[in-house]
């Protein structure tokens, strides 16, 4: 007897998701031993299968043994109405106990739903805050990335800190544009998704007294959102004292024949 309480010590938690209540606690309950309750069990399972042709579901369970070793040990798992029904061989404090322990398990249960749909409707409201402070603002990313107003290189540079000619060199540098004809234009992986815009301009020349064109590149909103992604893999941030420095290392420190940031910002030619 004295095992078989050990047993159920060790094991006082039998409930299964599906609300079934094992034999085994029946039996810690009860006050019973577990075999006998097994056979009572077995006893009445036939009248049970006629009326409502199904058996009782078996199983097992592992359970510590008093010399800290486990076994497995065959045990029952019935729901609420096949307990009450194997209760009517019980006395009336056990079949009591058997009541008000079914009323603590689904008191709980129904906290536990309680706590969770909370948790759910917690969570929608949480989201739906979320949404109204985001969606402000992606309309007004989708504005500005669908925005066919174009910026010139000058521009670009201007949010990192250095002039257009060391800003043209790092794109060059990262395989992102090289020049063609006097004019900057994106390597092939990058042509064709809308970064960028060619544009012509006009030039009347009074000395030879015919109109000179030249093309030059303009970025889109989506080629600055573009630039900024690819530039931030190399540790460049717009508007930090960080970027110049990472731009330096990347491209080397000025030499006595290159111009300082701040003359770069000013030199016209080929920056646009």
């Amino acid at each position: 007897m004295k095992t078989t309480n050990n047993i159920y010590e060790n094991n006082h938690q039998f409930i299964n998701t599906d609300e079934r209540m094992s034999s085994l606690e029946i039996a810690t309950l009860t006050g019973k031993a577990h075999s006998d309750v097994m056979k009572a069990i077995r006893k009445m399972e036939p009248a049970w299968t006629e009326v409502c042709e199904g058996k009782f579901s078996l199983t097992s369970r592992t359970v510590i043994q008093p010399n800290g070793g486990v076994r497995e040990v065959p045990c029952y798992m019935l729901t609420k109405t096949e307990c009450l029904y194997i209760a009517t061989k019980f006395n009336d404090e056990a079949r009591a106990r058997l009541v008000l322990r079914w009323q603590e398990l689904e008191m709980a249960e129904r906290e536990r739903q309680t706590a969770e749909r909370r948790l759910l409707e917690s969570r929608a409201e949480l989201l739906e805050e979320i949404c109204d402070t985001l969606k402000p603002k992606a309309e007004f990313t989708d504005a500005v990335l669908c925005s066919e107003d174009t910026l010139t290189v000058t521009q670009m540079a201007q949010d990192y800190g250095v002039g257009a000619v060391r800003f043209n060199r790092l794109l060059e540098v990262l395989h992102i544009q090289h020049r063609v004809g006097g004019q900057w234009v994106l390597f092939a992986p990058h042509q064709g998704r809308g970064y960028v815009h060619s544009y012509t301009t006009y030039h009347v020349s009074t000395k030879e007294g015919y109109i000179r064109t030249q093309l030059f590149t303009r970025w889109t909103q989506l080629g600055r959102h573009f630039l900024y992604e690819r530039l931030r893999r190399e540790g460049i941030l717009p508007n930090t004292l960080r970027a110049p420095r990472q731009i330096i290392t990347i491209l080397g420190k000025p030499t006595a024949n290159s111009q300082s940031p701040k003359a770069d910002s000013q030199k016209k030619g080929g920056a646009q």
